[in-house]
């Protein structure tokens, strides 16, 4: 698919200096991983790699500039985020994690953080988002709004159906409006991916369900989920990655945007 092609071409042409968190609290199992994705990352030519064993000492190389991009790698999660937020005076974080179900279909999910995407603004903030991020790779976006049935046939069987389809034909509208090319599916997942590069989520909740279902046990790859809007490139990761080579390769190809 033409959005991962132009991934892996960028980060080989790019090779960044990219860094990644990785400590002795996972293991020596945690640890092999990393050090093999970052042989395999430089085999490939997508980056090189330097390591990071607290969150300050990443997020500072970060700021400073010593690394074009960073990925979480196996540190924990709420110390992180907490870092980069007092870090670049930013109150919320946007993530979208990048899903590859198959070798041609990919799409950027959102929101996938349980407290986020709470509000229709904030979901329509999300669609520009990955909308920039698209157009500077050259890439024209399109977004599928999912929600809670089928239209027009479930409305009317509870509250919170309807309330969910009127949420998702709410911020269907306000898309167009803004000019963006999107498309309300209700339910019909299995049919929004096929023909989106983008998928969002009624809320956080069911978009991180949705990526754990797909990930966990569909076996669809996440390469991580960048922070959005940040002026710097970070990729949070998962830290039951059992490779993070697309993540470094993911961060390689968004840096220098």
């Amino acid at each position: 698919m033409d959005l991962l092609l132009k991934m892996q071409k960028r980060a080989k042409k790019h090779h960044a200096k990219i860094g990644i968190g990785m400590t002795n609290e996972g293991g020596t199992k945690t640890k092999n991983i990393i050090e093999n994705s970052i042989e395999s990352a430089t085999d490939q030519g997508y980056a090189d790699v330097v390591t990071y064993d607290t969150p300050q000492d990443l997020i500072s190389a970060l700021k400073s500039g010593e690394i074009s991009g960073a990925l979480r790698g196996d540190l924990p999660a709420k110390e992180i985020i907490s870092d980069l937020k007092s870090t670049f005076k930013i109150v919320s974080i946007y993530r979208a994690a990048l899903i590859c179900i198959n070798d041609k279909d990919a799409f950027f999910l959102a929101p996938v953080g349980i407290d986020e995407g709470i509000f229709i603004d904030e979901r329509l903030e999300f669609i520009k988002l990955i909308d920039s991020l698209l157009q500077r790779l050259g890439i024209a976006s399109k977004s599928a709004i999912i929600s809670g049935g089928r239209l027009p046939e479930d409305i009317g069987r509870s509250g919170v159906v309807d309330e969910s389809l009127r949420a998702g034909e709410k911020l269907f509208k306000l898309a167009k409006d803004e000019g963006f090319d999107a498309k309300h599916y209700g339910v019909l997942i299995e049919d929004a991916y096929k023909d989106s590069n983008i998928i969002i989520a009624p809320n956080g909740i069911v978009g991180n369900l949705l990526f754990r279902t797909l990930h966990y046990l569909g076996n669809c790859r996440s390469l991580g989920a960048p922070v959005l809007n940040l002026d710097r490139v970070f990729i949070d990761t998962s830290r039951s990655k059992e490779d993070y080579t697309d993540s470094i390769m993911l961060a390689s190809a968004l840096s220098g945007l």
